[in-house]
């Protein structure tokens, strides 16, 4: 019996930055709760691609480093359907600028979340991207400073 793939139709990155050793993940706030740097996949692109485009155009990161999980991933369910994390450290400072298409700034502002406010304040379909990050830094963390 053949199982079939579901389509992903969105990327993100769950962006982590060390301080004083400990790590944080950038939530980016969304009305009443914080957002994971993620969007649509376009014609054409890998979800790579996407994630890489989207994390820099709502948050300006774009030095990452992607040894905390060698490019693994974790697919989750939101109301567009599935999305595609990645995992990666940083260096950058977010800064939230106006969407190029649009004009608009998806979020108000950016924020380095410790892993437990990571897990509890962002939109709760996105839970699972940042609990599987946060295990994959408690595995790995030694290579990713």
């Amino acid at each position: 019996m053949t199982k079939l793939v579901e389509k992903v139709n969105g990327a993100g990155i769950v962006v982590v930055r060390y301080f004083d050793s400990k790590p944080r993940v950038l939530g980016l706030w969304d009305k009443n709760v914080y957002d994971l740097p993620k969007g649509q996949i376009e014609a054409g692109e890998t979800p790579l691609r996407t994630a890489l485009r989207e994390t820099f155009e709502e948050s300006g990161v774009y030095d990452l480093n992607f040894g905390i999980c060698e490019f693994e991933t974790i697919d989750v369910q939101g109301r567009l359907g599935r999305c595609r994390f990645f995992a990666a450290s940083t260096s950058d400072d977010p800064q939230i600028v106006p969407n190029p298409e649009t004009g608009e700034k998806e979020h108000s502002h950016a924020q380095w979340l410790d892993l437990e406010e990571a897990a509890k304040g962002v939109k709760p379909w996105l839970q699972p991207a940042v609990e599987w990050a946060s295990k994959k830094l408690k595995v790995g963390s030694s290579n990713t400073r």
